[in-house]
């Protein structure tokens, strides 16, 4: 087996959108820092999408696991797209759990986007939070000249 690629660690969030790309090699992202101040309206929201890219698997799911998880609400979305995220990883949108491995089926829903927020009002400064998952897909890949024609005639065709 591959060692796992180990996605750049980002310090601290905020306010941002990072995209990643889902394949059958684990991936990780870890961050460790956040801010949240009620009294000055700053508050740190970082948004995570993991997607498979259309046209490379036959079929399987997209499995995502949280190693690291404390001082957060991690909640997690999924759907067809972007606009379209809106099945809960966890009911009643709930924040994920440590080491649970999730899965869900590529075919209905290639994307989720993940919402990290801190716990507790920490004022101006930032805090102390841990977030680590590993993402991948688990799945029959598609042969590439498969690929090549699908994305071809979908193209054309849409």
């Amino acid at each position: 087996m591959t060692s796992p690629l180990i996605a750049p660690k980002s310090s601290h969030c905020t306010n941002t959108v990072t995209s990643f790309t889902a394949g059958q090699t684990p991936q990780h992202f870890a961050f460790d820092q956040m801010r949240r101040s009620v009294a000055k309206k700053i508050y740190d929201a970082c948004v995570y999408t993991v997607q498979v890219p259309e046209h490379t698997f036959l079929n399987g799911s997209i499995i995502i696991r949280f190693d690291k998880l404390s001082n957060l609400k991690v909640m997690v979305n999924y759907g067809a797209g972007e606009r379209m995220a809106e099945s809960s990883l966890v009911p009643a949108n709930g924040t994920v759990t440590q080491y649970v491995q999730y899965k869900v089926d590529i075919t209905k829903a290639p994307y989720m986007s993940i919402t990290a927020l801190p716990n507790a009002d920490v004022g101006d400064v930032k805090t102390d939070v841990q977030l680590q998952f590993e993402y991948w897909v688990d799945g029959v890949q598609m042969h590439p000249h498969k690929q090549f024609w699908r994305k071809l005639f979908s193209t054309r065709n849409g």
